[in-house]
């Protein structure tokens, strides 16, 4: 009993733990982390475990986000609210450094039940988002016709859950992810029982999306899913009836689905593109003065940025010259991962970040590890429309699926060269 007891993998489960994140409050999600780093530290000394050469590449190439801004900081100003953005984003350096310095290895089962357990905590979440959508008696406006861009009620529910702090960008990053998973599973099972559950999970899900019709995460979730299913068909008449298929879908969606009608016809069709005037404000034109703030800026500052202590002080100062007041009565960031980098490191730190990027995009497509791809597709899509690490949310998912689907890749790579050591070849289903 006691040996049983010895021998568990407290590593993995910690980061079982850690996966049920979007269940718990900040403070808890900090404490796992601590927990998860304590945990993989002391089992590493323990079982006085070995060291591979290229893990302080790969943490770098993974942390790079935090990274630059750390530098940024040495030529900042204000140096609390850059130590604020930093801390903000830390779970992105704390969670690659514990899997990659720490985790000998990560298996594909390993990621699966990580994988399986975060889903787990989705799905129990949207019981939890169900019970208040009823409970406030907004399930009555659903038939309705009334629902708009300037206010969709579904949301306004899901801002102000008492139990847990959620933005629909968010809520609906992790639900698709999981939904792409799934799509995975059910491309690649053939038991027809196992296709019909996943079928229904996912047709919950998408439905649960619909309503909060967060439009980076749908962006990116029809991009990613495309891929997935073209890698599944081989010819190229296969390919282009479901190209042509899945745009008429799309199309068909947004002008015919209430919805996603509002966020991405009606809102664009309702204004002028400039930024906003008065009360007449919506999240698209906050966004251009937004965005024409970020130009400014930038050009101010084009090689280094102003550090990222002083992003937002730059933007809320560009701000005053709107007619509103609406960048006054809440603090606006860039909106943009990659702005975020523009601004506090130059075009330098953009490159940087582009080529860490990159270079993950590469290790996923040579190791055909799709589901990464897939996840990858997704995550730099959404950061086009959001800034994805100014809340722990964003970081914390990036940094735990990030981190384990690329320990999963050098793994399979360092038992591959072990198997070449003795003279046998991975087999096809140990490929990833």
């Amino acid at each position: 009993m006691i040996k049983s007891f010895l021998n568990l993998d407290y590593r993995l489960i910690s980061l079982l733990l850690l996966a049920l994140f979007p269940l718990l409050k900040f403070n808890v999600a900090s404490i796992l982390i601590i927990t998860v780093a304590v945990i993989g530290i002391s089992s590493y000394y323990i079982k006085k475990e070995g060291q591979t050469g290229s893990s302080l590449k790969y943490f770098i190439l993974c942390s790079i986000f935090p990274i630059i801004l750390i530098i940024t900081l040495l030529y900042s100003h204000n140096i609390n609210d850059g130590l604020n953005s930093i801390q903000r984003s830390l779970s992105i350096m704390v969670i690659p450094a514990v899997i990659f310095f720490f985790h000998p290895s990560i298996s594909h089962k390993k990621v699966n039940l990580i994988i399986v357990v975060f889903g787990a905590s989705c799905l129990l979440l949207t019981f939890y988002i169900y019970f208040e959508l009823f409970n406030s008696g907004t399930f009555l406006t659903f038939w309705e016709d009334d629902i708009t861009f300037w206010e969709n009620p579904f949301r306004t529910v899901l801002f102000n859950l008492q139990y847990v702090d959620i933005h629909p960008t968010y809520f609906s990053m992790w639900v698709l992810f999981i939904v792409l998973w799934l799509l995975n599973q059910l491309i690649n099972t053939k038991d027809k029982k196992t296709q019909i559950l996943l079928l229904l999970i996912i047709g919950y899900f998408l439905f649960t999306i619909l309503l909060f019709s967060a439009r980076g995460p749908i962006i990116g979730f029809v991009i990613a899913s495309f891929f997935l299913m073209l890698t599944k068909i081989k010819s190229i008449r296969g390919k282009f009836f479901v190209s042509v298929l899945s745009i008429s879908l799309i199309i068909l969606a947004i002008t015919q689905i209430s919805f996603l009608k509002a966020r991405f016809v009606d809102e664009f069709s309702a204004q002028k593109f400039r930024p906003p005037v008065g009360n007449a404000h919506t999240s698209s034109n906050i966004r251009i003065g937004i965005y024409k703030c970020v130009l400014d800026i930038y050009g101010e500052y084009p090689i280094l940025g102003v550090g990222v202590g002083d992003v937002q002080d730059k933007l809320d100062a560009c701000y005053y010259q709107f007619h509103t007041r609406v960048y006054q009565e809440t603090e606006y960031n860039t909106h943009s991962t990659y702005f975020q980098i523009l601004l506090s490191g130059g075009l330098l730190g953009l490159i940087i970040f582009g080529l860490a990027g990159s270079y993950q995009f590469i290790i996923a497509i040579n190791y055909e590890n799709k589901i990464y791809l897939a996840f990858l597709i997704l995550i730099f899509t959404i950061m086009l429309f959001e800034n994805l690490f100014s809340r722990m949310h964003g970081a914390i998912f990036y940094a735990l699926f990030n981190s384990i689907f690329f320990k999963e890749i050098i793994t399979k790579k360092n038992n591959h060269k072990i198997n070449l050591l003795f003279g046998f070849k991975m087999k096809d289903h140990e490929r990833i």
